[in-house]
């Protein structure tokens, strides 16, 4: 145990408590000298019995509400503990927040894990021996002997494709993760996992008119900025100039001008990149904090250097986060400067506001034809008749094409058919290495829902992959969490019950969101279609990486990447002017190889 709480000492800073009963031995790690009060001193125990909580409760008032009178805890883990104590596992589903929760039943000699809905709080375990481990880093597995340190090749192998791995699944062969929206039971010598949540069980949302819809996404999207707003300490607001981060901060201060924000105090921050660049957005902000009266502060971008990326990896067995994650590091500087213990970043705009003209083959697939019919008439309202045609053709009728077929236009109108850029860059061997799916069936519900499908394997592994262990892991070492107001669960089931047309048609994308900012946000900002892009933060380390060697050759010896492959990857990674994969594979790569070597190169 002291091995495991020394191998992560960014969440053992403020003090470490044990606990001990049979052959159960638990310890509690807070970050801070006085815990946060949502988490309180753990374990909440009984001679027998203990139950510990990383996260926080977000819904406290309804779950107050439901326990009765007296309900009210000092604490979030005690709340959870009495809803434990009266409805037991079923608690799970009626809990919304982030959190990672063990309870050990002593007298039943059974270990429960649970993560939240999304996985935003890690929780990885390593079976073997007749025991089981568990902790909220890897690398705390890592410190025990018996747990192997081995790369899991299928995993490598997605994380290479850029497809996050699989929800259960890490970059270790030795280690596992619960799932997200999971319970994981071990009793008995057994392990069993169930799922006590998904966004398909949320009834579909029908309103008569399109203002009962906007109204309805901007109470849901209030709400969410209220209760995560919740803290002792101010709050500081990542606003890049987009329109997601930007609709969080006037959100919350419109809230704070009502009196209901739950922290005392807001700061807006920007990271300023060089006007000419792709990734300058400063004209967006500063037209922001002119309309919601507010100053956001403009932070250079921050960079490490690539020893300080191999560190964290080798630290935290982990790939760093990529640099356009990085560069929030000014921001985790200012937070801890004004006292801060939580920032709020607008990540899940792009994945449940957006949307895609695929409403067409999802009608196609289910024979609806009044709402096929309805999104033509939609598109032609907004786009004209010949270009909803397009859409129909494009987006509805082709994907049931065979891929000979759906080639044919390509071909008449002389466009030529490249090689993928995934077919250019990785060898064949990582190409046709797949894992094979833990859930043996699909829900149902997704055999002739394609968009709905497309959510649901979006909210698998958005979250779950290395990206996703980073976005808590990152502020963690900083002292900070992350809040994500957009992955609430009433914002996720909104956008799989909602009609998918309200987010997305014909050429407009995010529609809906544009509509309920209104009056929020500036125009300027609610008018604009272009995204920034962040490539030319990979400029500060690809130089380095591609004069190394030693990275390609174990990529070549383990089957990963041939020469040739690196060539491509090199040449189509030195213009970041030009959106590309190539400077993301070569970061993967670099540091899955670095991982396999066990140490620095250079």
């Amino acid at each position: 145990m002291d091995a495991m709480i020394a191998a992560m000492p960014h969440r053992a800073a403020g003090g470490c408590r044990r606990w001990r009963s049979g052959p159960a031995l638990l310890a509690w790690c807070h970050a801070h000298p006085v815990p946060a009060a949502a988490e309180g001193v753990q374990p909440l125990e009984t001679p027998d019995s203990a139950l510990l909580m990383h996260g926080r409760v977000d819904n406290r008032e309804a779950l107050e509400a439901a326990l009765g009178e007296g309900a009210g805890a000092a604490s979030d883990t005690a709340l959870v503990r009495a809803a434990w104590q009266r409805w037991g596992e079923e608690s799970l589903a009626r809990i919304d927040g982030e959190f990672a929760l063990a309870v050990w039943d002593g007298r039943a000699r059974r270990l429960l894990l649970a993560r939240d809905r999304i996985g935003a709080k890690p929780l990885y375990y390593h079976v073997g021996d007749g025991c089981i481990a568990f902790a909220s880093d890897i690398a705390a597995l890592h410190a025990l002997p018996w747990v192997p340190q081995e790369i899991d090749e299928e995993s490598i192998a997605e994380y290479l494709r850029l497809i996050w791995p699989a929800s259960d699944g890490t970059l270790w062969a030795g280690v596992r993760r619960v799932r997200p929206a999971h319970r994981m039971v071990v009793a008995q010598g057994e392990t069993s996992s169930t799922r006590y949540w998904t966004p398909l069980d949320a009834p579909e949302i029908r309103y008569r008119d399109r203002r009962s819809y906007v109204d309805h996404y901007r109470a849901l999207l209030f709400d969410a900025v209220r209760r995560m707003s919740r803290s002792d300490h101010p709050l500081v607001f990542e606003v890049s100039g987009g329109l997601d981060s930007s609709a969080l901060f006037a959100v919350a201060d419109q809230l704070a001008a009502e009196g209901r924000l739950l922290a005392p105090e807001i700061h807006g921050v920007c990271a300023r990149f060089e006007p000419g660049t792709k990734a300058y957005e400063w004209d967006y902000v500063e037209a922001v904090a002119e309309h919601v009266g507010r100053p956001i502060r403009p932070l250079p971008w921050a960079t490490w250097s690539l020893e300080q990326c191999e560190a964290y990896a080798q630290r935290h067995r982990l790939p760093p986060p990529y640099p356009n994650g990085i560069f929030q590091h000014g921001t985790f500087d200012f937070a801890r400067s004004v006292g801060a213990r939580a920032c709020v970043s607008g990540v899940g705009g792009d994945e449940w506001l957006s949307g895609s003209r695929g409403y067409y083959a999802q009608a196609i697939s289910r024979a609806d034809l009044p709402a096929l019919l309805r999104y033509l008439r939609l598109e032609t309202a907004r786009d004209g008749f010949g270009e909803a045609l397009k859409g129909l053709f494009w987006n509805g009728i082709r994907p049931f094409f065979p891929q000979g077929l759906r080639n044919i236009p390509r071909r008449l109108t002389g466009r030529p058919l490249h090689l993928s850029a995934r077919q250019r860059y990785l060898s064949e061997a990582i190409i046709r290495r797949a894992r094979v799916p833990d859930e043996a069936q699909p829900d149902p519900r997704l055999r002739r829902a394609p968009l709905l499908a497309e959510k649901m394997d979006c909210l698998e592994r958005s979250m779950l992959g290395v990206g996703g262990d980073n976005w808590e892991l990152y502020p963690a070492t900083e002292g900070l969490e992350l809040r994500i107001p957009f992955f609430a669960r009433e914002i996720v089931e909104f956008s799989f019950a909602a009609d998918p047309a309200l987010f997305a048609c014909g050429r407009g994308d995010k529609l809906l969101h544009r509509e309920a900012m209104k009056g929020l946000l500036p125009d300027k900002l609610l008018e604009r279609q272009s995204k920034a892009v962040f490539d030319l933060t990979f400029g500060s380390y690809l130089p380095e990486i591609e004069h190394r060697s030693e990275w390609v050759e174990t990529c070549s010896r383990m089957g990963w990447l041939t020469h040739a492959n690196v060539a491509a990857l090199k040449t189509d990674a030195a213009d970041l002017d030009t959106v590309s994969l190539a400077p993301w594979i070569i970061w993967n790569a670099y540091f899955c190889a670095s991982l396999q070597d066990g140490g620095q190169y250079g």
